[in-house]
């Protein structure tokens, strides 16, 4: 089965940051309208089996990245993430391209597991960069 419109998520799933939970939220909130424009331009996205890429960051300290088999349409990926390096005080436009590196590049890394097409990663990157986020 092949999902009509593809779509990736991306969040902080891990509470055990040192960060308020007001700093949480905003990143939140912030990674959700990335991974949303992101997505609109992943039209063009079909792979069997799989519909939604779920990648949810964690404080822990481990290099590794998990990426589960497509179940129901999702494949959840677990990507360790330093929260605390992450520039809360820089412009709207900087936060978003923070984000969007961060996005794009574990989809890079996991694409060959998941069979994502990289030149359509690639042409939505560029479509969110010139659209000014």
């Amino acid at each position: 089965m092949i999902m009509k419109n593809f779509y990736v998520t991306i969040g902080l799933a891990d509470k055990r940051s040192s960060l308020p939970d007001e700093r949480i939220n905003e990143f939140n909130k912030h990674s959700h309208y990335i991974s949303s424009l992101y997505s609109s331009f992943l039209k063009d996205m079909k792979v069997k089996g799989l519909g939604r890429v779920t990648i949810e960051l964690f404080a822990d300290n481990d290099s590794r990245t998990y990426v589960s088999k497509p179940s129901y349409m999702v494949s959840v990926v677990q990507k360790y993430f330093e929260i605390n390096k992450f520039d809360f005080d820089t412009d709207f436009k900087s936060k978003s391209k923070m984000i969007l590196d961060l996005l794009h590049g574990i989809l890079l890394e996991i694409s060959s597991k998941l069979r994502l097409n990289k030149s359509l990663l690639e042409n939505a990157y560029e479509s969110v960069v010139n659209n000014n986020f």
